[in-house]
């Protein structure tokens, strides 16, 4: 017996080789296929992830606008022109992050983020003109209605979500 496999070795680790190589093939296909099932799993994971976060980020976004037009009509009524006009810088960086937070135009993102912007100028070349005099009724209520203005496209925004979520806005 020891003479034919001596004699045959060859023709017997290929019969024996072939069948083992196809049995790895067939485990390397398999365990491909399963890391890519993993990998794609992982990529989905990781952009839910990074949605949520983004999320999360406009949420707070949305609520520090808030509270900073809410500080601001309050220095309004004090006459605290000055730390308005801080202010004012405050509310218009955090628009340029709530417009970075929407991926899309949906509801007119941009369209109104901008005009927050133009009002928020407009706003502040007027505090600038109170360095000189008092301002006059109608002259606060003009702010009061262009601050208003800008409260009301982002609490639109802000109601942009899943069903039944908002990100929140002013009581």
């Amino acid at each position: 017996m020891w003479e034919f496999v001596a004699d045959n070795w060859g023709g017997l680790a290929s019969v024996i080789g072939v069948p083992l190589a196809l049995i790895s093939v067939a485990f390397a296909i398999w365990e491909a296929r399963r890391a890519r099932s993993a990998s794609e799993a992982a990529t989905q994971a990781a952009e839910q992830v990074k949605q949520e976060l983004t999320r999360y980020v406009l949420i707070a976004n949305f609520e520090r606008a808030f509270a900073l037009i809410r500080h601001i009509k309050s220095l309004h009524q004090t006459n605290g022109w000055t730390e308005a006009l801080t202010q004012y810088e405050f509310l218009r960086s955090t628009t340029i992050e709530i417009a970075k937070g929407f991926s899309d135009n949906v509801h007119n993102v941009q369209p109104k983020m901008r005009k927050a912007r133009l009002l928020i100028s407009d706003i502040q070349s007027s505090i600038l003109g109170f360095a000189d005099y008092e301002p006059a009724e109608h002259d606060r209520v003009r702010l009061y209605r262009r601050l208003t203005d800008i409260q009301e496209d982002l609490e639109d925004l802000a109601s942009i979500g899943r069903p039944g979520e908002s990100y929140g806005g002013m009581e």
